[in-house]
């Protein structure tokens, strides 16, 4: 089970099920959502913030991008990030490129198509605790 995790994506419905997801499963205590990427950024500079067991990170979002979170957060949050952060790429996207580029992040431990079911998410938790 992990404590808490983070969900960055800019689809509400996306949040929705993976509330619902987090609630019917019981694999995760606590999640908090954001829509923005450069928000969830900000929360996690926060020194007095929650430890965040997971982040589940979508790929195409306006503002800022989710490899341009990473990028950011290794960058501002360098103690805290890269090695030791654990980061779930959820998307929908088909392109072998997102696959490769997400490669280069040492925080990713799984990359994963929408919608996450919880099967997958079971599957994700016992391949990241």
């Amino acid at each position: 089970m992990l404590e808490t995790v983070l969900l960055i994506d800019d689809d509400e419905t996306d949040h929705f099920f993976f509330n619902r997801l987090v609630k019917n499963t019981d694999l995760i205590n606590q999640a908090i959502c954001f829509q923005y990427a450069d928000e969830a950024l900000e929360y996690l500079k926060q020194k007095d913030g929650p430890k965040i067991s997971a982040i589940f990170l979508d790929i195409n979002m306006p503002r800022m991008n989710g490899f341009e979170f990473l990028e950011e957060a290794e960058r501002l949050l360098p103690e805290s990030f890269g090695e030791k952060a654990v980061v779930v790429m959820l998307t929908s996207s088909i392109a072998p490129q997102d696959k490769e580029r997400a490669n280069a992040f040492n925080a990713i431990k799984a990359f994963v198509n929408k919608p996450l079911d919880a099967k997958g998410l079971a599957d994700i938790i016992a391949n990241i605790s």
